[in-house]
């Protein structure tokens, strides 16, 4: 599948979350890596999971229509009658990329999405935080590692953009 691609920050240990958090949110460097992901999803269709997707709504700091604004934001939901205020709920990632067959696709989280959308993705934008933040879900390293190879990679001061395409 083309036009398919997974967004995560990871910590040194590949995890991304920790209780159901972004750990290092508050951290001065979690600016650059979320302008990062503005940057590379603008224009572009999201799907995210609802817990995912209700953090955002918690994090937004000035109200728009959108959840993510300049982007068609989807949240796979079992439940047909889920609803959250700039979003689309769908059944599966399979659904979205069959509305979507022309637009590029952003898998960003969390855990459910990241498995099920590596069958699909054909590129992964990886942020690396140069810290360990004990987290309790990882991205699958190994797989990165064995079905994708390095592009670009930008180091930073405390972060790392790295842009993985499938082998």
């Amino acid at each position: 599948m083309k036009n398919v691609a997974i967004i995560v920050a990871v910590d040194e240990e590949g995890g991304f979350s920790k209780k159901g958090k972004i750990p290092w949110i508050a951290e001065p460097f979690a600016s650059a890596d979320l302008k990062h992901f503005q940057d590379i999803t603008t224009g572009g269709v999201c799907i995210m999971g609802k817990r995912t997707a209700e953090d955002i709504a918690k994090l937004k700091k000035t109200p728009s229509a959108e959840l993510l604004p300049g982007r068609k934001s989807y949240v796979l939901s079992t439940t047909s009658n889920y609803s959250l205020p700039g979003t689309i709920s769908a059944p599966s990632i399979r659904v979205i990329l069959d509305r979507h067959p022309n637009e590029r696709i952003y898998l960003i989280g969390g855990n459910r999405v990241f498995l099920e959308g590596l069958a699909f993705a054909d590129t992964v934008y990886m942020t690396i935080i140069n810290n360990n933040y004990s987290c309790d879900q990882k991205f699958p390293l190994k797989f990165l590692v064995d079905n994708f190879k390095v592009l670009e990679c930008k180091p930073m001061k405390d972060l790392m953009f790295v842009k993985y395409t499938k082998k």
